[in-house]
Protein backbone atom coordinates (compact mmCIF):
# COMPACT_ATOMS: atom_id res chain seq x y z
CA UNK A 1 0.00 0.00 0.00
CA UNK A 2 1.21 3.40 -0.11
CA UNK A 3 2.54 5.53 2.56
CA UNK A 4 -0.54 7.36 3.74
CA UNK A 5 -2.63 8.71 6.58
CA UNK A 6 -6.15 8.52 5.09
CA UNK A 7 -8.55 6.91 7.05
CA UNK A 8 -10.26 5.17 3.85
CA UNK A 9 -8.35 4.06 0.62
CA UNK A 10 -10.33 3.64 -2.87
CA UNK A 11 -8.57 1.00 -5.41
CA UNK A 12 -10.23 1.36 -9.10
CA UNK A 13 -9.03 -1.62 -11.24
CA UNK A 14 -8.95 -0.71 -14.76
CA UNK A 15 -10.19 -4.14 -16.27
CA UNK A 16 -11.93 -3.36 -19.49
CA UNK A 17 -9.73 -6.32 -21.31
CA UNK A 18 -10.22 -8.72 -19.14
CA UNK A 19 -12.96 -10.87 -16.22
CA UNK A 20 -13.35 -8.16 -13.63
CA UNK A 21 -10.63 -9.39 -10.42
CA UNK A 22 -12.39 -10.47 -7.56
CA UNK A 23 -10.41 -9.33 -4.42
CA UNK A 24 -10.96 -12.44 -1.82
CA UNK A 25 -9.47 -10.25 1.24
CA UNK A 26 -7.62 -6.91 2.46
CA UNK A 27 -6.45 -6.83 5.43
CA UNK A 28 -4.66 -4.66 8.29
CA UNK A 29 -3.46 -5.80 11.13
CA UNK A 30 -5.82 -4.09 14.30
CA UNK A 31 -5.52 -6.12 16.65
CA UNK A 32 -2.97 -4.61 18.72
CA UNK A 33 -0.65 -7.70 18.97
CA UNK A 34 3.10 -7.38 17.34
CA UNK A 35 4.74 -10.35 16.27
CA UNK A 36 7.76 -10.20 14.30
CA UNK A 37 5.99 -11.49 11.41
CA UNK A 38 3.39 -8.70 10.96
CA UNK A 39 6.23 -6.21 11.08
CA UNK A 40 8.32 -4.60 8.45
CA UNK A 41 11.73 -2.64 9.53
CA UNK A 42 12.29 0.56 8.95
CA UNK A 43 15.82 1.59 7.32
CA UNK A 44 17.42 5.02 5.86
CA UNK A 45 17.04 6.88 9.23
CA UNK A 46 19.76 8.80 11.08
CA UNK A 47 19.13 8.95 15.00
CA UNK A 48 21.49 11.71 16.90
CA UNK A 49 22.13 10.82 20.50
CA UNK A 50 22.59 14.03 23.10
CA UNK A 51 23.28 13.39 26.78
CA UNK A 52 21.96 17.02 28.70
CA UNK A 53 23.38 16.88 31.99
CA UNK A 54 21.77 19.77 33.61
CA UNK A 55 18.03 18.27 33.05
CA UNK A 56 19.47 14.70 32.96
CA UNK A 57 18.03 13.71 29.68
CA UNK A 58 19.02 11.58 26.83
CA UNK A 59 17.44 13.28 24.28
CA UNK A 60 17.64 10.23 21.00
CA UNK A 61 16.11 12.43 17.53
CA UNK A 62 15.62 10.10 14.66
CA UNK A 63 15.14 11.86 10.93
CA UNK A 64 13.83 10.28 7.78
CA UNK A 65 14.16 11.82 4.02
CA UNK A 66 10.74 11.49 4.04
CA UNK A 67 7.46 10.86 6.03
CA UNK A 68 6.83 7.36 6.97
CA UNK A 69 4.36 5.25 8.83
CA UNK A 70 5.92 4.13 12.02
CA UNK A 71 3.99 2.19 14.62
CA UNK A 72 6.47 0.66 16.67
CA UNK A 73 9.69 0.71 18.63
CA UNK A 74 12.04 -1.13 19.93
CA UNK A 75 15.45 -0.27 22.24
CA UNK A 76 18.59 -2.39 22.07
CA UNK A 77 20.06 -1.64 25.73
CA UNK A 78 23.52 -2.69 26.36
CA UNK A 79 23.86 -1.18 29.64
CA UNK A 80 23.34 -1.06 32.71
CA UNK A 81 22.03 -4.37 33.46
CA UNK A 82 19.47 -2.97 35.61
CA UNK A 83 17.16 0.28 34.95
CA UNK A 84 13.70 1.31 34.51
CA UNK A 85 13.64 4.78 33.18
CA UNK A 86 10.50 7.27 31.87
CA UNK A 87 10.63 7.79 28.08
CA UNK A 88 8.09 10.06 25.97
CA UNK A 89 7.98 10.42 22.14
CA UNK A 90 7.65 13.56 20.28
CA UNK A 91 6.64 15.03 16.72
CA UNK A 92 8.22 18.03 14.96
CA UNK A 93 5.58 20.57 15.03
CA UNK A 94 5.01 24.36 13.89
CA UNK A 95 2.73 26.78 15.56
CA UNK A 96 2.68 30.89 14.97
CA UNK A 97 3.83 32.54 17.68
CA UNK A 98 2.92 36.89 17.39
CA UNK A 99 3.25 36.49 13.72
CA UNK A 100 6.39 34.39 13.72
CA UNK A 101 6.76 30.23 13.12
CA UNK A 102 8.12 28.47 15.82
CA UNK A 103 9.13 24.76 15.97
CA UNK A 104 8.43 22.63 18.69
CA UNK A 105 8.33 19.13 20.35
CA UNK A 106 4.91 17.92 21.12
CA UNK A 107 4.47 14.84 23.15
CA UNK A 108 2.96 11.72 21.88
CA UNK A 109 3.16 8.69 23.88
CA UNK A 110 5.09 8.23 26.97
CA UNK A 111 6.27 4.72 28.28
CA UNK A 112 9.11 2.93 30.49
CA UNK A 113 12.37 1.78 29.66
CA UNK A 114 12.43 -1.62 31.63
CA UNK A 115 15.87 -4.47 31.91
CA UNK A 116 13.25 -6.88 32.95
CA UNK A 117 11.34 -6.45 29.28
CA UNK A 118 11.92 -6.33 25.69
CA UNK A 119 11.73 -2.59 25.57
CA UNK A 120 9.20 -2.88 22.24
CA UNK A 121 6.22 -0.73 22.28
CA UNK A 122 3.35 0.00 19.77
CA UNK A 123 2.43 3.52 19.50
CA UNK A 124 -0.19 4.06 17.29
CA UNK A 125 -0.23 5.16 13.95
CA UNK A 126 2.47 8.11 13.78
CA UNK A 127 3.16 9.90 9.77
CA UNK A 128 6.40 11.97 10.64
CA UNK A 129 9.19 12.81 9.31
CA UNK A 130 11.25 14.14 12.43
CA UNK A 131 10.84 12.17 15.75
CA UNK A 132 12.62 13.11 19.44
CA UNK A 133 12.43 10.52 22.40
CA UNK A 134 13.47 12.03 25.58
CA UNK A 135 14.83 9.47 28.23
CA UNK A 136 14.56 10.69 32.20
CA UNK A 137 18.07 9.77 33.80
CA UNK A 138 17.44 11.12 36.86
CA UNK A 139 20.45 10.71 39.58
CA UNK A 140 21.60 7.50 37.11
CA UNK A 141 24.33 7.22 34.74
CA UNK A 142 23.12 7.32 30.62
CA UNK A 143 22.03 4.35 29.33
CA UNK A 144 23.93 2.27 26.31
CA UNK A 145 21.80 2.48 23.47
CA UNK A 146 23.16 -0.14 21.08
CA UNK A 147 20.29 0.85 18.61
CA UNK A 148 16.64 1.87 17.79
CA UNK A 149 14.28 -0.10 16.03
CA UNK A 150 11.39 1.09 14.26
CA UNK A 151 8.39 -0.86 12.77
CA UNK A 152 5.01 -0.49 10.84
CA UNK A 153 2.99 -3.28 10.16
CA UNK A 154 2.49 -5.21 6.82
CA UNK A 155 -0.42 -4.83 5.27
CA UNK A 156 -1.78 -7.16 2.81
CA UNK A 157 -3.83 -7.04 -0.28
CA UNK A 158 -4.72 -10.90 -1.32
CA UNK A 159 -6.30 -11.65 -5.36
CA UNK A 160 -6.93 -14.58 -7.33
CA UNK A 161 -4.76 -13.52 -10.80
CA UNK A 162 -4.09 -15.98 -13.71
CA UNK A 163 -0.20 -16.55 -14.00
CA UNK A 164 0.15 -15.35 -17.56
CA UNK A 165 -1.75 -12.01 -17.49
CA UNK A 166 -0.06 -8.66 -16.81
CA UNK A 167 -1.47 -6.65 -13.96
CA UNK A 168 -0.14 -2.89 -12.91
CA UNK A 169 -0.73 -1.05 -9.73
CA UNK A 170 -0.63 2.90 -9.78
CA UNK A 171 -0.55 4.99 -7.17
CA UNK A 172 -1.36 8.56 -7.61
CA UNK A 173 0.49 10.84 -5.24
CA UNK A 174 -0.72 14.15 -6.35
CA UNK A 175 -4.64 12.79 -5.69
CA UNK A 176 -5.95 14.75 -2.79
CA UNK A 177 -7.30 13.22 0.47
CA UNK A 178 -11.15 12.47 0.34
CA UNK A 179 -13.58 14.24 3.35
CA UNK A 180 -16.11 11.25 3.59
CA UNK A 181 -19.06 11.36 5.92
CA UNK A 182 -18.55 7.76 6.13
CA UNK A 183 -15.13 8.34 8.14
CA UNK A 184 -17.53 9.93 11.31
CA UNK A 185 -19.70 6.92 11.59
Amino acid sequence: FPLNNYKFIKFDFVDKKSLPIQIISASLNTDGNISKSDLIVLKDFTQNITQDKTSKTTSIDIRFKTKQVIEGLKFNITAPDYFLRDATLSIDNTRKVNGSVEHYFAPVTSFQLNSSSQNKFQIGELFEKNLRIEIQNEDNLPLTIDGIELFQESVALISNLNANEKYRIVVDSTLAMPKYDLSYF
